[in-house]
């Protein structure tokens, strides 16, 4: 009698406990599918990060090259903004150049979204990025204007959700070189691919840069033509005009003659120089030498509207108490109009 007891009560105990656990089971996955279906929604929250392709120019052999960084997983029109800004950035790759000169030549990224009927007829999503561009565009060169298009095609068609660009600057769509409508824009219709841009393509741009007067109290400045091309960011061609020193003989170059440009390149607003040892070793004169020194790079780098800041770099690695100097070159310098020369 006692196992007959046991086992009614067994049956009994189970009996109240398998459909709590299963009420319990079926309420956390109803939860969990929720939770991820809100948050894969265009306006849900933000549940991690993606890998995004970024297509830049190999300097070496002119040709595409891509980098590859992370981006928040969110709206959709979040995504593509931040996708732009790590474009217009630069590459990390010293060995690589920008494909988009810089971020202000992008004014507004806006999402059309509908559909359209797939090979079956049935209707499927269908999303245009409209892309307005500054009248930044209209200065560039042709090799600079088709790198721009093809490298933000070629980057947001790396977001699934993405199927054409529109490409305007103002209200007005723009247009190809003999006129025509540049119309929708995708990976079939434009030139990336396995075309390489032409290294030998260069235009001739004017860049000022600034050096020492020859009482070393002020900075005076200069126009330099130099010949550039896609292969190269602009912001090299400033520091090596700076290098090669000035063409006044009442202008005193301020870098050491021995030191030697290892890369130059912008995060955002910030640009970083990175010298060879050089740049602070063979360093010779006073705070106010010195200072000349660099508010000459400085003042010459945010003369390009995208700088906004400079930080220095020897070797790659920060610059930490060099011997010699008054100035914290381990921090970002802004433009010091004050200590440009101007005639009264």
């Amino acid at each position: 009698m006692s196992v007959g007891t046991k086992s009614k009560r067994r049956k009994r105990k189970i009996g109240k406990t398998t459909p709590r656990f299963f009420i319990c089971l079926i309420a956390l996955l109803a939860a969990a599918v929720c939770w991820f279906a809100w948050g894969a929604n265009s306006g849900g929250s933000k549940i991690g990060t993606q890998p995004q392709q970024l297509y830049f120019i190999n300097a070496a052999s002119s040709t595409w090259k891509t980098e590859t960084r992370q981006i928040t997983i969110g709206k959709r029109t979040d995504m593509i903004s931040e996708a732009l800004s790590l474009l217009a950035a630069g590459p990390r790759d010293a060995s690589l150049a920008k494909s988009v000169p810089s971020p202000s030549l992008i004014a507004l990224v806006t999402l059309e979204s509908g559909t359209r009927p797939d090979a079956e007829g049935q209707n499927e999503e269908y999303n245009i990025v409209r892309v307005e561009l500054t009248g930044e565009y209209n200065e560039l060169s042709g090799v600079d204007a088709v790198v721009c298009i093809n490298a933000i095609v070629y980057t947001l068609t790396e977001l699934e959700f993405v199927h054409d660009l529109h490409f305007f600057i103002g209200e007005e769509e723009l247009l190809r070189p003999n006129g025509q409508a540049m119309g929708l824009l995708n990976r079939t219709n434009v030139l990336l691919g396995d075309i390489p841009v032409l290294p030998e393509v260069v235009d001739s741009h004017d860049v000022r840069v600034y050096f020492a007067d020859e009482d070393a109290m002020y900075l005076v400045s200069e126009v330099h033509s130099v010949e550039v091309s896609v292969s190269k960011p602009r912001e090299t061609y400033i520091v090596e005009a700076l290098l090669r020193g000035p063409q006044s003989e009442h202008a005193v170059q301020t870098i050491p003659s021995e030191a030697r440009l290892r890369s130059v390149y912008s995060e955002g607003d910030m640009c970083y120089v990175d010298f060879t040892q050089e740049f602070v070793n063979k360093f010779e004169g006073g705070s106010s030498t010195e200072r000349l020194m660099v508010y000459s790079i400085v003042n010459s780098l945010t003369e390009l509207s995208h700088i906004k800041k400079v930080k220095f770099l020897v070797d790659g690695d920060n610059i930490v108490d060099p011997k010699g100097f008054h100035l914290d070159l381990s921090t970002s310098f802004e433009r010091d109009a004050d200590l440009i020369f101007t005639e009264e």
